[in-house]
C-alpha cells in the first residue's frame, strides 16, 4: 500500500538523519574485537534499506538480528566491554539503538500489511453473506449445500446419546420423539451458536428458512466486528507511530540534556510494546466464544515506566517476528473458516452430482461420434469468431493508427491530379488552334481551368450548336463535347476524392466500431461466468464494492491529510 510506503520511507529518513549525526562518536580503536563490532553493526544498518519504502523480508532481518545479538551480547568479552563507560561504548550503543530501530520500523510495516490484507478475505465473506442474506432461493441453497454436514452433527449427537444412555439405562426404551428436540435439533447447527439459538423466538418453533437466516446474519455481524477490530487497530498504530522527528529536535536543542538512549528508547518502547499488545489481543481472541476484543483495552493499557533493556529488545522482536505473525496468519485463516462461506466441496457437490447424473443419461441417448462433432463445431465457431471478429479487427485498428495502408481509399492518389492535367492540356491545345495566346495568357487561362472555368470552351460549343451538322463534319462540335466529358469526368474524381478524405478521417472510428461489439460481447460472457462461479459479484454484491471502495478512497484521502 502506498500510504504504508510513505511512512516507511519518511521514518527512514529521520533515521539516516539521527545515524549521520551520530557518526562522530565512533573512533578508531586498536582492538580487534571492538574493530569488528563496529563493521558488523554497520553493515546490518546498512543492510536493511527502507529508501524507496521498501520492506524487507522478515527472514533476511531475523537473520540480521541474530549476527548482532551474537556478537554484541553473547560473546564472553561484551561483558566487560559493556561496562566500560568509555566513549566508544556509548557510540556502539547508539548505533545498536539505531539498528533495533531499523527492525521496530520492518516490524511495524509488516503489520500494517498484515492487517490490511487480512481485511480483504473478510470483505470477500462479508458480500457473501449480504447476499444470502437478501435472498430466499440462496438461503434455501445454503441450506442444501451444508445439509451433510449438519447432518453429520446431528446423527453423531444421537449416537452419543444412545451409546451413553443404553450404558447408564439398559433396560430403558428410547423415545424418538426426544431425538427431534431443541437439545437435538441444535446440533443442526455450529457448536459457537448453540447458547443463542436457544434464547430466539425462532428455535421454539424450529421454523428452518428464519434459522438459516439467523446463522447468515450472526456470521456476518461477526465478521464486520472483526474486520472494524482491525481497522481500529491500523487507525492506532497509524495514530501512534513513531516520531523520531522529535529526537532529532531534542538532540538540537542543546538546552535539553535528557540522553539520546532515553529519547530513542522511550519511542521505541512504546511502539515494541503497542505492536505486542494489537498482536496478543488479535492471537488470545477466542473464535468459538464470539466475543470480538475492544480496541480500548489496548488505548486505557499504560506503557511501562522504563525503557527496556536492549537485550530484552531482542528477545521480544524475535519472538514477534518468529512466532506472533506468523500466529497472526493462523488465527485470521481461523477466522474465515469459523464465519467465513463453506468450502468448495460444500457448495458445489450438488451441482458435480446434478451434472454427473445428467451426463451419464445424455450419454446413453447420443452417440459419441455426434458429441465429438458437436464439440469440434463448437471449437471452430469459437476460433473463427476470435480471429474474424475479435483479432483481426484489432490488427487493422492498430494498422490504421500507425498509417500502414489506406483501407478505405476509394480511388487512387495518382488518379485526379493525371485527369486534371489531361484535362489542362485538352484545353490549351483548343485555345492555341484559335487564336494566337501570349505565355502570360496561357498561364492564367491554365489556372483558370484548374479553378473549373473552361468559359473559351463553352463559347465555342455555343457557337458550333448553332450549325450541328456542319460542326459535326467540319467544325469544333465533337472536340468540344470530348473536352466537357473530361470535365465531367474530372468533377466526379472531385466528388470521391471528397468522400474518400472523410472515410480516411473516420477510418479509425469504424474499426472501433467493428470490434466493439466483440469486445463487449466477449466481456458479457465473463461477467455472467464471474458472478455464476462466485455467486459475489452480482448487482448488489458490485454496489456494495463500489461503496466499499468509494468509501476506501475517501479514508485514504483523509489519511493523507492528517498524516
Amino acid at each position: 500500500m502506498s500510504f504504508i510506503k510513505e511512512r516507511v520511507r519518511r521514518l527512514q529518513g529521520d533515521i539516516d538523519a539521527i545515524y549521520q549525526s551520530l557518526q562522530f562518536t565512533i573512533t578508531s580503536t586498536s582492538s580487534v574485537y571492538d574493530a569488528k563490532r563496529v563493521e558488523v553493526l554497520t553493515s546490518a544498518i546498512q543492510s536493511i534499506e527502507l529508501d524507496e519504502g521498501h520492506v524487507p523480508k522478515l527472514t533476511f532481518v531475523l537473520k540480521q538480528l541474530d549476527t548482532v545479538e551474537k556478537v554484541l551480547h553473547r560473546s564472553w568479552q561484551t561483558i566487560k566491554d559493556h561496562e566500560s563507560e568509555s566513549d566508544f561504548e556509548k557510540g556502539i550503543s547508539k548505533l545498536e539503538w539505531i539498528f533495533l530501530a531499523k527492525i521496530t520500523v520492518v516490524l511495524y510495516a509488516n503489520l500494517l500489511n498484515h492487517l490490511l490484507f487480512s481485511t480483504l478475505p473478510l470483505l470477500n465473506e462479508i458480500y457473501y453473506w449480504e447476499e444470502l442474506q437478501g435472498s430466499r432461493f440462496w438461503a434455501w441453497n445454503h441450506l442444501f449445500q451444508t445439509s451433510p454436514v449438519r447432518l453429520y452433527s446431528f446423527s453423531g449427537a444421537i449416537y452419543s446419546s444412545i451409546r451413553q444412555q443404553y450404558q447408564n439405562v439398559p433396560s430403558t426404551i428410547l423415545s424418538l420423539r426426544q431425538y427431534f428436540s431443541r437439545n437435538f435439533m441444535i446440533n443442526l447447527f455450529p457448536n459457537h451458536m448453540h447458547i443463542r439459538l436457544l434464547n430466539i423466538q425462532h428455535f421454539q418453533s424450529f421454523s428452518i428458512l428464519p434459522l438459516i437466516r439467523y446463522e447468515v446474519r450472526h456470521k456476518r455481524l461477526k465478521l464486520k466486528a472483526i474486520m472494524e477490530h482491525k481497522a481500529a487497530c491500523l487507525g492506532l498504530l497509524i495514530d501512534k507511530e513513531l516520531n523520531l522527528k522529535s529526537i532529532i529536535k531534542e538532540m538540537n536543542n542543546k538546552e535539553h540534556e535528557i540522553g539520546f538512549d532515553s529519547l530513542i528508547g522511550n519511542q521505541l518502547t512504546e511502539c515494541l510494546v503497542l505492536i505486542e499488545r494489537v498482536l496478543n489481543q488479535t492471537i488470545e481472541f477466542d473464535i468459538g466464544s464470539g466475543n470480538v476484543p475492544h480496541i480500548d483495552n489496548i488505548v486505557d493499557a499504560k506503557y511501562p515506566a522504563k525503557i527496556l533493556s536492549l537485550l530484552t529488545f531482542y528477545t521480544h522482536l524475535r519472538s514477534m517476528i518468529t512466532t506472533s505473525l506468523p500466529k497472526y496468519d493462523e488465527q485470521s485463516t481461523r477466522i474465515i473458516s469459523y464465519y467465513g462461506r463453506p468450502s468448495a466441496i460444500t457448495r458445489w457437490w450438488i451441482p458435480t452430482i446434478l451434472l454427473s447424473i445428467v451426463t451419464l443419461k445424455v450419454r446413453k441417448q447420443v452417440h459419441w461420434e455426434d458429441f465429438l462433432n458437436w464439440l469440434e463445431d463448437i471449437k471452430v465457431t469459437t476460433v473463427n469468431f476470435w480471429n474474424d471478429w475479435v483479432w483481426e479487427p484489432i490488427i487493422k485498428m492498430i494498422d490504421t493508427i500507425r498509417h500502414r495502408e489506406s483501407r478505405l481509399a476509394l480511388m487512387g492518389k495518382e488518379s485526379l491530379s493525371s485527369d486534371l492535367e489531361s484535362l489542362e492540356r485538352m484545353v490549351i491545345d483548343f485555345a492555341r488552334d484559335q487564336k494566337q495566346f501570349t505565355v502570360e495568357e496561357l498561364n492564367d487561362l491554365s489556372k483558370r481551368i484548374r479553378d473549373g472555368d473552361l468559359s473559351i470552351v463553352l463559347r465555342a460549343y455555343e457557337q458550333e450548336l448553332k450549325r450541328p451538322v456542319k460542326a459535326t463534319l467540319t467544325g469544333n462540335l465533337i472536340r468540344t463535347l470530348l473536352i466537357q466529358v473530361q470535365k465531367t469526368k474530372v468533377d466526379l474524381e472531385l466528388s470521391m476524392t471528397a468522400l474518400d478524405k472523410l472515410l480516411k478521417s473516420n477510418e479509425l472510428n469504424f474499426a472501433f466500431l467493428a470490434v466493439g461489439p466483440s469486445i463487449f460481447g466477449i466481456y458479457l460472457i465473463y461477467k455472467w461466468i464471474k458472478v455464476l462461479w462466485w455467486k459475489k459479484e452480482s448487482l448488489s454484491g458490485g454496489l456494495q464494492g463500489t461503496k466499499v471502495k468509494m468509501r476506501e478512497s475517501l479514508r485514504y484521502d483523509d489519511l493523507k491529510t492528517h498524516f
